[in-house]
């Protein structure tokens, strides 16, 4: 069994990429599957609101395997980023 980064709002974190250009491709690919996915900002630098560590992509729960298997078929790459 998966475990995830549950959010506030019941979705579930599947991804974090290092910057939010990638995380945002992502979105894409998955809207194009069907998917309704959220990119979060990890963190915002400051004094720059436009620099950001890391971004999150969150997806309902009952979708998050089904995302993660198609992320894994597609081979589309994860930025850990901790």
């Amino acid at each position: 069994m998966t475990v995830y980064r549950r959010q506030e709002d019941g979705s579930v974190v599947v991804a974090t990429f290092a910057s939010f250009a990638s995380a945002e491709l992502i979105r894409t690919t998955l809207a194009a599957n069907g998917f309704r996915s959220v990119v979060r900002a990890r963190s915002v630098v400051y004094p720059s609101i436009d620099a950001v560590e890391g971004a999150d992509i969150s997806v309902a729960e009952s979708d998050a395997e089904a995302v993660l298997n198609l992320l894994r078929a597609l081979q589309m790459p994860q930025d850990t980023v901790d």
